[in-house]
């Protein structure tokens, strides 16, 4: 019987680490956190459960366990906490990121090469606010990198049509602008290339 209770905590605790580093912002060192709290917590369940009899050993492996767990997810749970704190005062009922855009997913998605993740995300965020200059820029970056400097120029187009950017952002925008144009040029050569190879 002792061992399905050992079981069933391995199986609890095991969940409330994964959801702990659920978030991208949190996967840093994701499964030696989780492999090594599993140990400790195997440690402290044995001490709860009854099988260290010594009692001087019940006290030694219990803080022991409960320290070095708290040492082990204190920047998780500040995290956690922080993050929810934020959304606490900045939420809507529809977004995790509350009111305001909040670009860090995205951020996160385009770090980690996931590009399509990073759009959705981007257009998410720039629902609440469509003329956000960030928000409109890294989704013009991202569909160059994508070879799409197309639907670029219509991103840049909304930088440089609201008057309220500041001249650093309209030079930043009219930067990218040229750089859309050279490789819808070289697209449309690389085009008549392949129609004249024909």
């Amino acid at each position: 019987m002792v061992w399905l209770l050992h079981l069933v905590v391995q199986a609890v605790t095991f969940c409330v680490f994964a959801l702990l580093t659920h978030h991208p912002d949190f996967r840093e060192e994701r499964w030696r956190k989780i492999v090594w709290s599993q140990f400790l917590v195997l440690s402290l369940s044995a001490a709860i459960f009854g099988q260290i009899n010594d009692p001087r050993l019940f006290v030694a492996a219990s803080l022991g366990a409960f320290g070095l767990l708290a040492i082990t997810w204190a920047g998780n749970l500040a995290q956690w906490a922080a993050h929810h704190q934020v959304n606490f005062f900045y939420r809507d009922l529809h977004s995790i990121t509350g009111l305001r855009p909040d670009f860090k997913f995205a951020h996160n998605h385009r770090r980690d090469g996931e590009l399509d993740e990073a759009i959705k995300a981007t257009k998410e965020e720039l629902q609440k606010d469509p003329k956000n200059f960030e928000g409109l820029l890294m989704l013009a970056q991202m569909n160059l990198d994508l070879n799409k400097p197309t639907e670029a120029v219509e991103y840049i187009g909304i930088i440089l049509n609201n008057h309220a950017a500041t001249e650093s952002q309209m030079e930043l925008a009219r930067n990218e602008m040229a750089n859309c144009k050279r490789l819808i040029d070289l697209q449309a050569v690389e085009a008549l290339n392949k129609r004249s190879n024909k």
